[in-house]
């Protein structure tokens, strides 16, 4: 019996030890971590001026050298005060890592303390604010490093670094500093007592660099700060262009060609030189004489602190090469080849086909059919996918010429059509067929472009966006959000007739046109052109296709909240609607670049309205003939 008690009560105990520690007590919510400030140095300056009576007296202006770090966010601002428990009344606010006080320092022995705190982006404070003693004469001059590789850094042979030094009195007139046991090197202060310095040469391994302040009666910080430093041999700096025209692209004869780049150094805490870059563009497709990655080679142009280069290709092969060298000698290159073609512009209209066919090519097959996307003329064809065992574009109608595919546009091709109607649809691949296609460079040339595509503003970047004279709201580039709603994309133009989709069933909440546009003159309402209800229009760019925002009632005004059409018109402007200039003059430098985009899935739209309105555009918005 008593092993039996002894059984159950053992029995108890370890149920009870599982359970207890079975109990499920849930994650505990992560809360936001406090920022932590820093104060790095101070100096103070002497003002010699006038009181109220007109005597002599001097102010002094204290600078104070801060910086804060935040886990788990970033610092949005730091507060000061004399007093620790920051009252109201008595705390200053700065975006800045410096403090700039006016402190009374009429008696030399005056001491004060401040205190700094640093505020993150979520209103967090630092609950331990820093604080420094500031007296006039502190005994000495003080050096801090204010940016540069922090101690234990793995950099290249070359580095740069903010230093300020400070005293209680006299003025800083020099920073020095030393690599490992060499000579002691002088560099001018500002008049912040900072200098930046650029330190080039250093030998592989570890390295001691030390930094002292000099005062202007030849005092020198007695305890010189130092930071060590690995140097690695395997850093360089990293080019990347964002040119508008890439390696392997084109561009058009009497279009200046702005070739820009980006040089990133942070990965190895590099710096450039004042002339970090060599850059040489020319008619041929060969490197140029004496281009090498020998930091102490140029190649004709000599080294230069530009970041973007301006060039006129000739016709035929060209190429672009660059060359960045930081402060450690170290080399990246950069290559662009391209060929540029001289614009006739003289061949008419060119359709060019993004959209799919084997995805798409029963949709797109009643439109070929009916010559939907170029009306009444005759064109020629190219499709990008060269897909032609698809109706779409195996059956070209007889107004319809295919001249080629399966590849991008060259411009060679594009320099023969005053028109080109690109069907974009950023699907299986079209869109990188389109960013090797200089479609800004032909617009500037004088050629006009019709863009129709859903998720348009993939296709547009900076330059066509200005061009076009539009602001994207949410959901018009893909993976953006969830589309535009839209129903119908009514006409906002007079002579355009409105699409509607046909290929589903509609409804209030339907999703279709993959995003839209808004003109960026009307903050998306567009109410009067002219005295004329429901279009808008500035001196070079048109609405002219958007989404009703409420039912249609052809006795009241209604607003147009959704650009779904634009029409840009560089080289003319609108004066008079009723004069009957509304449109291009044919045969005119006002005839060229213009450029049309529509928003939405384009091959949804019913044949006959299509036909109509891509017809009208490019008669009377393109001075097709």
């Amino acid at each position: 019996m008593r092993k039996l008690q002894l059984w159950l009560l053992s029995f108890i105990l370890i149920f009870a030890f599982v359970m207890t520690g079975c109990e499920k007590t849930g994650d505990p919510a992560k809360s936001n971590a406090a920022p932590d400030t820093r104060i790095l140095s101070y100096f103070i300056s002497s003002i010699a001026e006038l009181d109220t009576s007109g005597n002599p007296t001097t102010n002094y202006l204290t600078t104070v050298f801060i910086s804060g770090s935040d886990i788990d966010g970033g610092i949005k601002n730091f507060e000061y005060s004399l007093d620790p428990s920051f009252p109201t009344d008595q705390t200053g606010i700065t975006l800045r890592q410096t403090i700039k006080i006016s402190l009374d320092f009429a008696q030399a022995a005056t001491v004060y303390k401040a205190y700094v705190r640093a505020v993150d982006n979520l209103d967090a404070v630092d609950p331990t604010p820093a604080s420094v003693t500031i007296q006039r004469d502190q005994g000495g001059v003080e050096t801090a490093i204010l940016n540069g590789p922090p101690n234990g850094a793995n950099v290249s042979s070359g580095v740069t670094y903010e230093i300020n030094a400070s005293s209680g009195t006299g003025t800083i007139t020099k920073i020095n500093y030393r690599v490992n046991e060499d000579n002691w090197i002088s560099m001018d202060a500002n008049s912040l007592g900072s200098a930046l310095i650029l330190i080039a040469g250093l030998p592989s391994g570890t390295n001691i660099l030390s930094f002292a302040g000099e005062r202007d009666d030849g005092l020198v910080d007695a305890s010189p700060t130092t930071v060590s430093l690995v140097v690695l041999n395997k850093f360089a700096p990293i080019l990347s262009s964002t040119s508008p025209v890439v390696d392997g692209g084109g561009w058009f004869e009497g279009v200046t060609l702005t070739f820009s780049w980006t040089t990133e150094t942070g990965h190895y805490y590099g710096s450039l030189p004042p002339e970090a870059y060599c850059f040489i563009a020319g008619g041929n497709l060969a490197p140029p004489a004496g281009f090498n990655l020998d930091p102490e080679e140029s190649f004709g142009e000599g080294w230069s602190g530009s970041d973007t280069y301006d060039y006129d290709p000739p016709v035929g092969a060209n190429m672009f090469y660059l060359k960045v060298r930081d402060t450690g000698g170290n080399c990246d290159t950069l290559r662009i080849r391209f060929s540029a073609a001289s614009p006739s512009l003289d061949q008419g209209i060119l359709i060019v086909n993004g959209v799919h066919p084997p995805t798409y090519g029963l949709q797109l097959q009643d439109k070929i059919d009916a010559s939907a996307y170029w009306g009444t003329f005759n064109v020629d064809f190219w499709d990008l996918f060269g897909d032609m065992t698809t109706p779409a574009v195996s059956s070209l109608p007889a107004s319809a010429n295919y001249v080629g595919g399966g590849s991008q546009l060259s411009p060679d091709v594009m320099a023969k059509y005053s028109t080109i109607v690109w069907l974009a649809n950023e699907y299986s691949g079209d869109f990188a067929f389109w960013q090797l296609t200089p479609s800004f460079a032909y617009l500037q040339a004088g050629g006009n472009m019709i863009l129709a595509s859903r998720y348009v503003a993939d296709f547009m970047g900076e330059a066509l966006t200005a061009y076009a004279n539009v602001a994207w709201r949410d959901g018009s580039a893909a993976g953006s959000g969830a589309g535009s709603t839209i129903v119908e994309y009514e006409p906002v133009y007079p002579g355009l007739i409105s699409f509607k989709p046909f290929l589903r069933t509609m409804t209030a909440t339907s999703v279709w046109s993959g995003g839209g546009f808004l003109d960026s003159t009307d903050d998306g309402v567009v109410t009067d052109w002219d005295g004329v209800i429901g279009y808008s229009k500035d001196e070079y760019t048109t609405l002219i296709f958007a989404h009703r925002s409420d039912a249609y009632n052809p006795d009241s005004p209604f607003a147009y909240v959704r650009g779904l059409g634009v029409w840009s018109h560089p080289k003319f402007a609108f004066s008079d609607l009723a004069a009957g200039n509304e449109y291009p003059t044919p045969g005119t430098d006002e005839a060229n670049g213009n450029f049309i985009v529509i928003s939405g899935r384009h091959y949804g739209f019913d044949v006959s309205a299509t036909s109509a309105n891509f017809d009208f555009m490019l008669k009377n918005m393109c001075a097709e003939q």
